[in-house]
């Protein structure tokens, strides 16, 4: 999930997903942009 995406957030939290606390940044997509990406989980 892109960090500061307040809606997706809290949509996965609705479904039983939580942060663990793993982030990535992306810069595949736009050059010269870093996309801040953290991971979500959720126990099967």
């Amino acid at each position: 999930m892109l960090e500061g995406n307040d809606r997706a957030a809290r949509f996965y939290e609705r479904h039983g997903w939580h942060e663990d606390g793993a982030t990535l940044e992306d810069t595949r997509f736009l050059p010269g942009h870093v996309l801040h990406e953290r991971r979500r989980v959720r126990a099967l």
